[in-house]
């Protein structure tokens, strides 16, 4: 790919996106907008299946990393990274975001670039941190539900007694 001319690249890029999006999402719910359809809770992942994804993700990810890598140095600068998404039209629409994506990979090491284990730091770093924030609204959602179930079961403090219990009562 290093012969070609870098609006080539990423013309290609931008056309194998929508591929590689609908080829990571086999397991996700339907959309709730669509009517007619249940939705349905994600199926848990394989091992084959999450291998076959990280292979996926790390094939997209070395596809990008070369693309705004343009003189091939094995780091991306500030500049190549405003290069790239002035260049590629897609990444233009999150230009605000991926410049703070760089600046949190940059400062992993404060080098004014971003190399390959700058990016899989951040994505694990991320990843953790969203696996965190998961397992907090899981147990947030669980104590709702208790809490719902709770207070269904018991009566209220106005409600009625009983006949027996009104006849055991002077």
């Amino acid at each position: 790919m290093r012969s070609m001319t870098f609006p080539i690249r990423s013309l290609i890029l931008c056309a194998m996106l929508p591929l590689a999006a609908a080829a990571q999402t086999p397991n996700s719910a339907p959309p709730a907008s669509d009517p007619g359809v249940v939705p349905t809770a994600p199926v848990a992942e394989t091992p084959e299946q999450a291998r076959a994804r990280q292979e996926a993700d790390e094939a997209q990810y070395r596809l990008w990393f070369n693309l705004l890598d343009t003189n091939h140095d094995g780091c991306i600068s500030r500049q190549e990274a405003q290069s790239g998404i002035q260049t590629v039209p897609l990444l233009g629409l999150y230009a605000k975001k991926l410049l703070r994506d760089f600046d949190d990979a940059d400062a992993i090491r404060h080098s004014g670039c971003i190399t390959p284990e700058d990016i899989r730091t951040l994505a694990a770093r991320r990843r953790a941190e969203r696996l965190v924030r998961r397992a907090a609204e899981a147990q947030q959602k669980a104590a709702a539900q208790n809490s719902a179930h709770n207070t269904a079961q018991t009566p209220a403090p106005d409600a009625p007694l009983s006949a027996a219990a009104s006849a055991s009562q002077p």
